[in-house]
């Protein structure tokens, strides 16, 4: 049983400002949350809301999480089904479906505790098999001027990284970017381009005729997120590049209405934005029914916690085209894990071992680079 409950507002400086079209940021901003059972074991989740995603807010989501943690005596942990069944019950809330990040939080944290109490990974509380241990991850360029980005382009080509991301904001200079990209990079890379609602639909055209010569492979959220008809007419000039959506999808009924539409090729689910592990598995499973790729990607400052969940999301749906998150060491100027666990040399990374996440809590970290919001004893 659950005894004890900490709530932490979690900012840990970045090594440089992160920009894209939608924010800037200079720090991680992150909910927290540490579950403490009757025999001291604890079990840890975060959640990073983004209001211009979700339209959650750090200090809302601090007030939102006080309720959740009324609803979490009614889990039952008799056995594996009985527990991910009440789980899953509490996550259908009203509560938690309006705050995704919040919840993701929660649901992490008491995943975490349960598979930690049955030591066993947290992956095994889904499936009995897994079929591949190494993963494969992208690396992500933020909005930074061409003359900024050449120290960033010499660490992916010594590093032989495979699959990069760029951020762009604008046709003139995303078309120089790519241009660049490619240039510094060859052409055996996989070149792909966010524009976070940069676009309006003619923009886009226009930029995906003038990147041809450069082959991207992929172009995410190009226009506005409830803006089905541009992303339809955008999929039909697209020049083989692969639309995907991002912002315009967090919930089941997003995804069925970007399906329905025929309006994007492929998803970019991720963990905080579309409300933790059972609700991304299961778009996972929507996604490959329905013949849409799917990307498992990150929030920029997650920490170690949310990169762990990514690799567990990344064991149950092994179909993803891109894998984005483990980057902290390369943002954060430091993290709340004992363990290291960043992707290296050619992005690679392999299997968690060990019950739960895989990852074990730094206290000391915990007090350098958190608030503590709440404790609630049960």
């Amino acid at each position: 049983m659950i005894k004890k409950i900490f709530i932490y507002r979690l900012h840990i400086p970045f090594q440089f400002q992160i920009a894209h079209n939608l924010a800037k940021r200079k720090t991680s901003e992150s909910i927290l949350v540490i579950l403490e059972d009757d025999s001291g074991v604890t079990g840890c989740g975060e959640g990073a809301p983004r209001d211009y995603v979700t339209g959650e807010t750090i200090i809302e989501g601090i007030s939102k999480a006080e309720i959740l943690v009324n609803k979490l005596p009614s889990l039952n942990f008799k056995s594996i089904t009985l527990f991910l069944n009440s789980l899953n019950k509490i996550g259908q809330s009203d509560i938690a479906v309006s705050s995704p990040s919040v919840w993701c939080a929660f649901e992490t944290a008491c995943l975490d505790l349960y598979s930690k109490l049955k030591n066993i990974p947290l992956w095994n509380l889904f499936t009995n098999t897994i079929d591949h241990f190494t993963f494969e991850y992208s690396a992500v360029i933020p909005l930074l001027p061409i003359d900024s980005q050449k120290a960033i382009f010499d660490l992916i080509s010594k590093n032989k990284i495979q699959q990069i991301k760029l951020k762009v904001d604008s046709v003139e200079t995303g078309v120089e970017q790519v241009r660049y990209a490619r240039e510094k990079l060859g052409e055996k890379v996989d070149i792909r381009v966010d524009a976070n609602a940069a676009f309006t639909t003619s923009q886009t055209i226009d930029f995906l005729e003038k990147v041809r010569t450069y082959s991207i492979s992929a172009l995410e959220q190009p226009v506005g997120k409830n803006d089905l008809n541009a992303f339809k007419k955008i999929k039909s000039n697209c020049n083989e590049v692969l639309i995907f959506a991002d912002e315009s999808i967090n919930t089941f009924e997003d995804a069925k209405a970007l399906i329905n539409a025929d309006a994007c090729h492929g998803f970019n689910i991720r963990l905080s934005k579309c409300g933790g592990l059972t609700n991304c598995f299961k778009l996972c499973q929507m996604a490959k029914k329905n013949n849409i790729y799917y990307q498992i990607g990150c929030h920029v400052g997650e920490s170690n916690i949310l990169s762990a969940l990514g690799r567990h999301l990344a064991l149950l749906c092994p179909n993803y085209l891109y894998l984005e998150g483990s980057f902290s060491k390369y943002i954060l100027i430091d993290d709340i894990t004992n363990e290291e666990i960043s992707f290296s040399y050619r992005g690679t990374a392999d299997q968690l071992t060990g019950p739960g996440l895989g990852v074990s809590i730094n206290f000391d970290k915990i007090n350098k680079w958190t608030e503590l919001q709440h404790k609630i004893v049960l």
